[in-house]
């Protein structure tokens, strides 16, 4: 139960971060901008997030 509650939470975290990157790209924000953007705001969610997206 606990697996999926974790998996649950990656994927809404992922769809948030898609959404963010739209926005962004949307007001002309260029790659490292956006990059910087979703550092500070999802810190250490977004390291994890891109090493499970990266494999």
């Amino acid at each position: 139960m606990k697996e999926g509650q974790e998996e649950g939470k990656c994927e809404t975290t992922v769809v948030r971060i898609r959404k963010m990157i739209n926005v962004l790209r949307r007001l002309k924000h260029n790659p490292q901008q956006i990059l910087q953007e979703l550092e500070q705001d999802y810190g250490d969610d977004f390291s994890k997030l891109s090493n499970l997206l990266c494999k």
